[in-house]
């Protein structure tokens, strides 16, 4: 049975092509805007990413594909309201959150498989996981023993406004703190929101599981 992504992607390869007028080979895709918040969070990422870039920066020596990140981002927001939606007009901050978050993750790649993340130690802590291996640079494991400190509960909830400013000192710059958030989610330290119904914004509080 095929997925609802590959359904969807075959119902946009079936769509007519955005052709110039008298051309049978030249296309003219149309225009996609950005909603006021998408925005937003566009030049947050792309600020955090391009002051990364730098000397001593977390992506000084990948440079080439950070300066590029946020471009890199907001075409696949595109790709990404378009699957959703294919008359869509307009590239909203769900879509762009989603964007960036991948983006996030291909720049921490980068840097792990590259050898260049800081002080990489291994966790195997969680209860029924005491065989598995987690990798995590020493920012996450800093932020995870944070969020365990403020709270006795199994779950702890926040925002990254509220992580970027009274967090830990690593973690407070959007790019550290996403890479620091995308080692957690792997390792299963981050409870993901569930889709949002139709016409509904997901939420975009982090959950820690402490478990």
């Amino acid at each position: 049975m095929r997925s609802f992504l590959a359904d969807d992607l075959h119902e946009l390869m079936r769509r007519p092509w955005p052709l110039r007028e008298r051309s049978l080979n030249e296309l003219q895709p149309r225009e996609l805007g950005l909603d006021s918040d998408a925005v937003a969070l566009w030049i947050e990422f792309y600020n955090e990413v391009e002051s990364q870039c730098g000397k001593d920066g977390q992506f000084a020596d990948l440079c080439g594909f950070g300066e590029k990140a946020g471009e890199i981002a907001c075409r696949l927001a595109g790709i990404f309201a378009l699957i959703g939606n294919p008359l869509a007009q307009v590239i909203g901050a769900d879509v762009m959150l989603s964007a960036i978050r991948l983006m996030e993750w291909y720049l921490a790649e980068n840097v792990r498989v590259r050898g260049w993340a800081a002080s990489a130690r291994i966790i195997a802590d969680k209860p029924g996981k005491a065989d598995a291996a987690y990798r995590f640079d020493q920012a996450a494991q800093k932020l995870l023993d944070w969020a365990r400190k403020q709270t006795s509960g199994a779950e702890f909830e926040t925002t990254r406004k509220f992580l970027m400013k009274y967090g830990p000192v690593e973690t407070r710059q959007a790019a550290n703190l996403g890479i620091a958030l995308n080692c957690l989610r792997d390792a299963g330290y981050i409870i993901d929101p569930p889709e949002p119904p139709p016409g509904q914004t997901r939420s975009r509080r982090i959950k820690f599981n402490l478990r």
